[in-house]
C-alpha cells in the first residue's frame, strides 16, 4: 500500500497545474481511507465540475469510502453549495448519494437532505 505522511495529503486536492490533477486523484484512491481522511472535503469539491481532469476518480475514491463516514462530509458540502447557489455541484452531490445508496434517514441533518431531494436541483 502506498502511503504518504496525513500532513501532506491535502497537497493532492488539486495541484497549482491542471496537468497533475489525474495523477493527483489516482494516489489519493490508492492511498485510501483512512490515509486520505482529510482530503474527503476537497474530493467532493472536486465534484464541483466532473469535466475537471481526475474529477471520476475523486468520485470513485469516494464510493469506497463507508457512508457513515462520509455523511458528515456530504452533508457539509451540499450546505457550501447551496449557499454558493452551485445547482451543478449538488446535482453531482446527489448522484453520488444515490449511487452509494444513502437514503434520508441515513443523514444527520435532516434539513441538508431536503437540498437534494428538492425537484429543481
Amino acid at each position: 500500500m502506498l502511503l504518504i505522511d496525513k500532513e501532506k495529503v491535502e497537497l493532492l486536492l488539486q495541484p497549482i497545474d491542471k496537468c497533475y490533477w489525474e495523477n493527483s486523484a489516482i494516489v489519493l484512491n490508492k492511498i485510501g481511507y483512512p490515509h486520505n481522511k482529510l482530503a474527503i472535503s476537497g474530493l467532493l469539491e472536486w465534484l464541483q465540475d466532473m469535466n475537471w481532469p481526475g474529477a471520476m476518480t475523486a468520485r470513485k475514491t469516494l464510493m469506497n469510502i463507508d457512508k457513515k463516514i462520509l455523511i458528515p462530509y456530504i452533508e457539509d458540502s451540499l450546505s457550501k453549495a447551496k449557499n454558493e447557489n452551485d445547482t451543478i455541484w449538488i446535482t453531482e452531490i446527489k448522484e453520488l448519494v444515490e449511487d452509494m445508496n444513502i437514503s434520508e434517514i441515513d443523514f444527520l441533518n435532516e434539513n441538508i437532505y431536503e437540498i437534494i431531494s428538492l425537484s429543481e436541483w
